[in-house]
């Protein structure tokens, strides 16, 4: 049993020759390869919606950001422990505004932290794409 024909509107009747440098062949290909398709269906979609966008995930692999992430998460339990209070009695006491205090002067802390390693040359610490 043969393929099923493609309707004739459908069917790709048409080449068309283009060719590289390798340079030019392996940025396209690699480019295909980061959007999952096959050359052929990467080089129709550039041309057929002038672009495509390949999206990278950049991964950092860095003890700090990792320590302010769990810092970040301790921080949102606390607001969320306090808010759930708020909901449950309705009053403010001097604890829970100090308890408040506290965990957006640590939010501040974070940030400033964060901004500091924006800048910041963290040799050792490995990047790449995924």
């Amino acid at each position: 049993m043969g393929r099923h024909k493609k309707e004739t509107e459908l069917a790709r009747t048409h080449q068309v020759k283009i060719l590289f440098t390798d340079t030019q062949y392996d940025v396209v290909s690699e480019d295909a390869r980061r959007c999952g398709l096959p050359l052929a269906v990467y080089l129709r979609e550039l041309i057929a919606n002038h672009g495509l966008s390949v999206s990278y995930k950049i991964v950092r692999d860095d003890q700090a950001i990792h320590d302010l992430t769990v810092a970040l998460g301790r921080i949102g339990n606390n607001l969320n422990q306090i808010s759930r209070y708020f909901h449950q009695h309705g009053s403010s006491t001097p604890e829970i505004e100090k308890d408040i205090s506290d965990c957006i002067r640590r939010v501040y802390e974070l940030g400033a932290v964060l901004d500091g390693m924006e800048g910041a040359d963290n040799g050792g610490t490995e990047t790449h794409s995924q």
